[in-house]
């Protein structure tokens, strides 16, 4: 400290006085005041190597932008990103779990050394900016995660929702195209009206949560290693959950599984479901199903689904591993005479069905009455649902915040992460056939 000018050793004062002042509520004992002023007096020093009084100096605006920029885009290909969102999203995680300021993390060196790395790369106005960031959500590659981990939620059109509830302004048809004729006079007839049909949409934003306990031990040694489990373990939870409301939700008091008892806070609550949806709509029994009839009976439904059964790229199976097993032994896919070297006797997948993405899903109940629902008792039929895609929405409010809740009396704490999400159709699934579902086909 002795190369420090006044200005620097000033400046140096007041920069401790603000950390201990904003860290307060993490000092616990003596150790720990040591150990944030030796960090932060090390932090400061090097970076007086570059410049005066560097820490009376804030992020520039510009700073901020490059920062938020490489952490809440997409990183698609880009290293840099990639790298810099887990050191975002690790630091975050430990300081909330172990319920400390970044600066009192054991590793928070290794990841000031990582950071410096990265810097160069961002286009920073302010020489080492970005080492005083402190983190204060996930970056956008925990939510692709989610994404990959949604198999079903991510195939349907998503947007950002502005607010909870919000209206969209909907276009529920097209306008129509009429014949002109060329004017032959100073007042010629004004030519026909094409008006589109438009409504409203509105979505409501459900919140989502998951719990992962953490004891009273748990220190940052242990937790370090299984960082990466972690945030898959979170991304996994909120994907389950809204793939398991878009299959089976149900709002009303009796859910249609009569076999389950569905609390009010299990995610087949937060909006009802293609299902649930389905029940009025096309619905049919695949109880004649056989390896050699078996296509006839899933043309049928996408026969009887009218203009939303026309394009193959609009609609996707869903089904679950019993349902499955049965397709791959359909005539039509089975032998080469019949599907050539996409037949399943020669690798055991069938991706498609008549140009139709299949999807697996473990949120497809393999056990059903012949009624199509889980009733506890007869279990001896399994299922499977085609949709329209484009005929239902994601509204997205909010992606994950992460805080700790602790419980002394217990002995442990829980890490709560939380988003807030809606999925709903676009047009009204009563009348207008986009969910074809077969059920009673004989496991």
């Amino acid at each position: 400290m002795k190369n420090l000018s006044a200005l620097e050793l000033e400046e140096l004062g007041k920069a401790l006085g603000a950390v201990l002042r904003d860290q307060y509520g993490f000092i616990k004992d003596e150790n720990t005041m040591k150990a944030l002023i030796n960090n932060t007096v090390k932090d400061l020093i090097a970076k007086s190597n570059s410049r005066i009084a560097p820490w009376g100096e804030q992020l520039s605006p510009m700073d901020i932008f490059n920062i938020e920029k490489k952490l809440y885009e997409p990183a698609g290909q880009d290293e840099v990103a990639k790298k810099l969102q887990d050191w975002n999203d690790d630091i975050h995680i430990l300081t909330k779990a172990l319920n400390v300021s970044p600066f009192q993390l054991k590793s928070y060196s290794n990841y000031q050394a990582r950071w410096s790395e990265l810097a160069k790369a961002l286009n920073t106005v302010t020489s080492g900016a970005g080492a005083d960031w402190v983190p204060e959500g996930f970056s956008s590659q925990l939510i692709e995660l989610v994404q990959l981990e949604a198999v079903v939620a991510s195939k349907f059109q998503s947007f950002t929702m502005p607010s909870s509830p919000y209206t969209f302004p909907m276009l529920l048809a097209d306008g129509e195209a009429y014949i002109g004729t060329e004017p032959t006079t100073d007042t010629p007839d004004m030519y026909k009206a094409s008006t589109a049909t438009t409504g409203q949409l509105t979505f409501a934003a459900k919140k989502l949560i998951s719990r992962n306990v953490i004891t009273e031990e748990m220190e940052e040694d242990s937790i370090v290693p299984v960082l990466p489990m972690l945030k898959r373990s979170i991304a996994r939870a909120h994907a389950k959950a809204e793939d398991n409301a878009i299959i089976n939700g149900d709002t009303t008091t009796t859910h249609l599984d009569t076999g389950y008892t569905v609390a009010a806070d299990d995610p087949r609550r937060a909006w009802d479901g293609l299902r649930d949806m389905c029940q009025s709509g096309l619905k049919q029994s695949g109880s004649t199903w056989a390896a050699a009839t078996a296509t006839g009976l899933i043309r049928g439904i996408r026969e009887d689904m009218g203009i939303y059964g026309l394009n193959s790229s609009d609609l996707m199976y869903i089904m679950n591993t019993n349902m499955y097993a049965k397709m791959k032994n359909i005539s039509e896919v089975l032998t080469m005479d019949k599907i050539g070297g996409a037949a399943t006797i020669l690798n055991g997948e069938i991706k498609s069905f008549d140009g139709v993405e299949i999807v697996l899903s473990a949120h497809v109940e393999e056990h059903q009455n012949a009624s199509g629902i889980y009733d506890g008792s007869t279990v001896n039929t399994t299922q499977m649902l085609l949709v329209y895609k484009p005929g239902f929405w994601r509204g997205i409010m909010r992606d994950f915040r992460m805080q700790r809740v602790d419980k002394p009396e217990r002995g442990v704490s829980y890490l709560v992460a939380t988003s807030r999400r809606i999925w709903k159709s676009v047009y009204n699934t009563t009348t207008e056939p986009m969910i074809g579902w077969m059920y009673a086909v004989t496991k």
